[in-house]
């Protein structure tokens, strides 16, 4: 059986997040563990996108400080205009390293 992941299922996790009702570090194996993997699919080109972003939040430095950005992309009609979105979020890895070096996440990709 698949499990269809929607837009509602991620603006609840990304909501959640966004509230501190979930960290980083579960938001990243929520995403991790639906992300290209048997059991699961998206149901269009942009859930896709978003969740995919989800799986590689900790390479992308990608913290609750972009989900408006996420939430932009996911409100997109298409794949394209998603993905510009998220390629504009903006990234400041000086005040990051300083913030989470020491974070399971995000600190082996600031260093």
């Amino acid at each position: 059986m698949t499990t269809t992941i929607t837009r509602a299922d991620l603006r609840e996790v990304l909501g959640r997040w966004q509230r501190q009702e979930l960290s980083h570090t579960l938001v990243h194996e929520w995403a991790t563990a639906r992300y290209a993997v048997p059991g699961f699919t998206c149901d269009d080109e942009v859930t896709n996108e978003i969740l995919a972003a989800l799986d590689m939040l900790d390479m992308n430095l990608t913290t609750e400080a972009e989900v408006p950005y996420l939430l932009d992309a996911l409100d997109s009609t298409d794949a394209d205009r998603a993905s510009s979105i998220l390629t504009s979020m903006p990234l400041d890895r000086e005040a990051l390293r300083l913030r989470y070096s020491d974070d399971p996440v995000y600190g082996p990709f600031l260093r």
